[in-house]
């Protein structure tokens, strides 16, 4: 427990009924704040008792040394007429919403206390001056006591403590406490509420973070290489021993875009893509597998994550007599070509085409001028069909007459 008295000098007024005069009355009380916490929340409470000693004389230090040692020995003093208060009132109180201000120095506890107890008595000018008071040692807790109130708020914005809308509250309800005090303004109940919790709102948010450090160093921090590594893996579709199949990633773009640009790598089909048509392209494959979870995946080479190419499912919908259906693909860039890259992903690509996805067949086709891809169709189980002309491709084109194969699930089943 904390035991504080302070002597607190009353003016009053005596009024002759006859004569109509009115006379100038002056005694004083002696206030004794007992604060105590409880035991089983912390939480602080306040008990206020008003000793009213009525004559001021020259024995006023011995009455309040008196009420002091009483209050101290005994708990309690019966030598003067009392009227006592306490806070938090919980079961009645604003306090019982506020708890936030347990934690407010203890002078500005008490005050807060004391404008809670102003405004639930209806005493609307002490309340608002109380504010006032309020926001000015909190103004001074901030920026220092560097002069009038204007001086300060300039300062608290200055240094970004408040916002400027916070700026011109609380100017606001600096006015209507000086005018409460000096202009005899008398607020409504509803003022006066509304900026208590302006103010609380304002004040409290020192307190009601002050923990926030802690909590911060409690919670445990990202771990940005394990996320992108995660990430990452969430993109891979498919391993063999030496590729990842994934889906596509910005650093493929480079590497891509080169690689449908080059004359030798694209020979076989109708020209060479531009950047803006190889992007577009990209953006569709990206889509595509975002969308069914399968199709042409990008291709890196386990030893060194370089992009080597693709190596995948593409499915078509009309334009062959032989569609819709789904064709395994594959084109790498020239650098990795001769090393059986192709048919290491094309084999794994296959299985997971009837294995997972449950497809009932699969093609591969390709203009009958690349042996190279015709040879990886046969080693990865697939048998030729026929012959055909590309609808797609002019009449007088090099690349126009296609050779088809194909193989069922069953029979990939049976052989694997």
């Amino acid at each position: 427990m904390n035991l504080t008295i302070h002597p607190r000098v009353i003016e009053g007024f005596s009024k002759d009924i006859t004569t109509d005069q009115a006379t100038s009355l002056w005694t004083y009380s002696i206030d004794a704040y007992q604060f105590t916490q409880c035991q089983k929340c912390n939480a602080p409470s306040l008990h206020l008792d008003s000793f009213h000693v009525k004559d001021i004389d020259e024995n006023t230090s011995q009455k309040w040394a008196s009420i002091k040692s009483d209050l101290e020995n005994l708990g309690k003093c019966e030598s003067y007429q009392i009227s006592s208060t306490s806070f938090p009132r919980f079961n009645k109180s604003l306090l019982h919403e506020k708890k936030w201000s347990f934690d407010l120095p203890k002078d500005d506890m008490l005050l807060f206390f004391e404008v809670i107890s102003a405004y639930e008595k209806g005493l609307f000018i002490l309340a608002l001056s109380g504010i006032r008071t309020l926001i000015d040692r909190y103004l001074i807790k901030k920026v220092g006591d560097i002069g009038r109130f204007e001086r300060k708020l300039k300062k608290m914005l200055e240094d970004k403590h408040i916002s400027k809308t916070q700026y011109e509250i609380l100017n606001t309800i600096i006015d209507g406490g000086n005018a409460s005090n000096h202009r005899g303004f008398r607020p409504e109940e509803e003022m006066v509420k509304t900026f208590l919790d302006v103010v609380e709102d304002i004040i409290s948010l020192d307190y009601k973070t002050k923990q926030f450090n802690k909590f911060k160093e409690q919670i445990p921090k990202r771990n940005y290489k394990i996320v992108t590594k995660l990430r990452y893996l969430m993109t891979i579709h498919l391993q063999v021993p030496r590729l990842i199949l994934r889906q596509w990633q910005d650093s493929d773009t480079a590497p891509f875009i080169q690689m449908c640009a080059d004359n030798e790598v694209m020979r076989y089909f109708l020209n060479p893509l531009t950047e803006q048509q190889s992007l577009a392209f990209m953006q569709r494959i990206q889509n595509f597998i975002a969308t069914h979870g399968w199709g042409l995946f990008a291709v890196e080479q386990k030893s060194n994550s370089e992009f080597i190419g693709f190596i995948g499912l593409h499915q078509h919908l009309e334009h062959y007599d032989f569609a819709p259906c789904i064709e395994t693909g594959w084109l790498l860039a020239k650098q990795y070509w001769h090393n059986g890259y192709a048919t290491e992903g094309a084999k794994a690509v296959l299985d997971y085409a009837f294995r997972e996805l449950q497809l009932d067949n699969a093609v591969s086709f390709t203009t009958v001028l690349n042996t190279p891809s015709e040879k990886v169709m046969q080693k990865i189980g697939l048998s030729k069909v026929k012959t055909f002309a590309h609808p797609l491709v002019p009449a007088d084109h090099p690349v126009l007459m296609h050779v088809l194969y194909q193989i069922d699930r069953q029979s990939y089943l049976q052989a694997h």
